[in-house]
């Protein structure tokens, strides 16, 4: 549970509150097995909102040389050797699409906050994006007004 501040407001949050958006800062909470950690970063502190995906393309590659190799040689080859080849191609897919990660970063000049969104569609990431932006923005310009 986030403890707000005296003059701080919601302004959004998952569904899970992981990541909490607020008038003041952005939080974000990471339990895992074994892991767990809670970041937070002073909207005034923002320097930077990025969103990116990364993946481990050589599994794809390694996946797609181990099916044309079962393919081109499925003639001269035991049965059950071409199905564990088979086997090792369609693994290797999967381990890439598994690996494959949507992330949104948050930054200041002393931490990164590395959000990682599933199921997120593109539209939505980019107007959770610009929330961010936006409530920064505010947050600058009520600073100066001070």
């Amino acid at each position: 549970m986030i403890d707000l501040f005296p003059d701080e407001q919601l302004v959004s949050s998952s569904d899970e509150n992981s990541v909490v958006l607020t008038t003041h800062r952005i939080i974000y909470e990471y339990k895992e097995l074994g892991k767990a950690f809670q970041q937070s970063i002073l909207l005034e502190h923002v320097s930077s909102c990025e969103n990116y995906y990364y993946s481990k393309f050589w599994y794809l590659i390694t996946g797609l040389i181990t099916l044309v190799a079962a393919l081109g040689w499925s003639d001269i080859i035991p049965a059950s050797f071409f199905v564990l080849l088979l086997a090792a191609s369609v693994f290797q897919f999967l381990v890439y699409v598994y690996t494959k990660k949507n992330v949104i970063a948050v930054g200041s000049a002393s931490i990164k906050i590395i959000i990682t969104v599933t199921g997120m569609e593109r539209n939505d990431i980019l107007a959770f994006i610009n929330q961010i932006e936006h409530t920064v923005n505010q947050r600058n310009q009520s600073l100066k007004r001070l």
